[in-house]
């Protein structure tokens, strides 16, 4: 994906005008923004690895998130040190969108107005959850699909 979202900047910034460089340079934009929210479950991620939080591969093979957190077998510091990694990588791309990408580029445009999305979506749907669990509240279980006890795979 990162890749394949560099080449598109490459291409993008290599074509100086015309219908193509406005194209490649939404579709920059665009993966950009695919990249970014993939950031920010590998910075769950690897905060939950780092924090040796018990996590299993997603039920449904689609999911877009990389794994399910077992809230029954984990600590309130291994949900609080998997929240925390999510909302750095997403402070890390935001970071990057704002002071890394071509000022004028309407690859640009679309990654900052997509990155502010997710962010606000995690204000909005994550931090509270964080909040709630780091004033006592009980560890929630946040699997996205039902997960029969046959689909648990250590990741």
């Amino acid at each position: 994906m990162l890749a394949l979202t560099a080449s598109a900047w490459l291409g993008s910034l290599a074509i100086d005008s015309g219908t193509a460089a406005t194209r490649l340079a939404q579709i920059a934009g665009a993966l950009t923004v695919l990249s970014a929210f993939l950031l920010h479950e590998w910075g769950h991620w690897l905060g939950a690895r780092w924090a040796q939080a018990q996590i299993y591969a997603p039920g449904f093979i689609a999911s877009p998130f990389l794994y399910n957190f077992d809230a029954q077998e984990n600590t309130r510091a291994q949900f609080l040190l998997t929240s925390v990694s999510g909302f750095a990588a997403t402070g890390l791309f935001l970071l990057f969108f704002f002071f890394g990408l071509p000022a004028d580029h309407p690859g640009t445009t679309i990654a900052r107005y997509g990155g502010v999305a997710l962010a606000t979506l995690t204000l909005v749907f994550e931090v509270p959850i964080a909040i709630a669990v780091a004033l006592g509240r009980p560890v929630p279980h946040v699997a996205l699909f039902p997960q029969r006890s046959a689909d648990k795979h250590r990741s």
